[in-house]
């Protein structure tokens, strides 16, 4: 922690499927959503240079159950990636190119739908990016969580978090 914000190493491992072997997550109980919704957004900063790193807003119940969204480089585009995983088993339900390495990333949850939304700093409308029912993991309680991994061994690269939000809606 520092008066920039939380800066995270990115280090190799994964969390998109059943490999599981990331060291950089912070994971918190989420609060109960039994009326209305809840919003859970942060903002990132990050220049990856390696395919598929990233920094993650994840809805998580475990290492096979979540619903992320994501700053994250895709084939040499910085991106937000949005994806869905239950049992293992992955879906990407959005890539769409940034043209800035900071993003405002935000996770809606209602019932048993997540909907994941993002917004550069200059821009003052959210974007859509993408909508699905949640992982229905038996007995599991949902948890917040950051998530930093796919960095390169040889290559040191820090992500900024800032402006961490939890609100209760109506």
């Amino acid at each position: 922690m520092s008066e920039r914000g939380l800066e995270v190493r990115i280090e190799p491992g994964n969390m998109w499927g059943p490999q599981n072997d990331a060291r950089n997550l912070l994971v918190r109980p989420a609060p109960a959503v039994t009326n209305g919704a809840l919003e859970v957004s942060v903002k990132v900063e990050n220049q990856p240079t390696n395919q598929y790193e990233q920094v993650d807003l994840v809805w998580y119940y475990d290492d096979s159950d979540m619903v992320k969204l994501g700053e994250e480089l895709v084939d040499g585009k910085l991106s937000v990636v949005m994806g869905r995983e239950e049992h293992d088993q992955t879906k990407t339900l959005a890539i769409i190119p940034l043209a800035s390495a900071a993003v405002r990333l935000k996770l809606k949850i209602r019932g048993d739908q997540i909907r994941g939304q993002f917004r550069l700093s200059d821009a003052a409308e959210w974007r859509d990016a993408g909508q699905c029912t949640l992982p229905a993991p038996e007995n599991a309680t949902a948890k917040i969580s950051l998530q930093f991994y796919q960095g390169a061994p040889a290559v040191e690269h820090w992500a900024r978090v800032t402006q961490f939000r939890i609100l209760r809606l109506p």
